[in-house]
């Protein structure tokens, strides 16, 4: 009995974290993101967010699209604002926060042969009051945060 036990706990704590099937690729370009939506400014802020996610967890080099090893290629297709919280009593009620959401679709392509390697929608939010200290650009950042970890867990690790 001990002895399966044994060889249980060894079969069931085999697993390793392997990188999300991008052979020998060390760089990456990400050019400035598409935006289909009316929101002003938001391509510039998740690109940079991705970017910056992307240096400080330091598995790939940002280099420009000539020098790269692969293209994060990116689009981003929604942004939506929607009542999160309502506050008061009775019949009146009012908004107190709200949650913003931004979707985007991304694309990594190794650059010599143009072979994709994934293509994944990704979102995030955040939260955010008209009148509270956490207003909408604070929502925003959250959300593009939330995008950018999700798009450093689909390039580092294949889950």
């Amino acid at each position: 009995m001990k002895l399966l036990t044994l060889a249980f706990f060894f079969c069931a704590c085999t697993y390793s974290f392997t990188g999300a099937n991008t052979g020998n690729l060390k760089s990456m370009a990400i050019p400035l993101f598409d935006n289909e939506t009316p929101e002003p400014g938001i391509r510039e802020k998740v690109t940079q967010g991705i970017t910056q996610g992307i240096l400080e967890d330091n598995t790939y080099k940002v280099a420009d699209s000539k020098n790269a090893d692969a293209l994060l290629i990116g689009k981003i297709t929604r942004v939506e604002d929607v009542v999160f919280a309502f506050e008061g009593s009775g019949t009146t009620f009012s908004t107190s926060d709200y949650k913003i959401t931004i979707t985007a679709t991304l694309r990594m392509e190794q650059t010599k042969d143009k072979k994709i390697l994934w293509t994944e929608t990704i979102s995030g939010w955040g939260r955010y009051s008209l009148s509270g200290a956490k207003r909408r650009n604070d929502g925003i950042a959250d959300a593009v945060k939330m995008i950018s970890q999700n798009v450093i867990n689909k390039v580092v690790s294949d889950w």
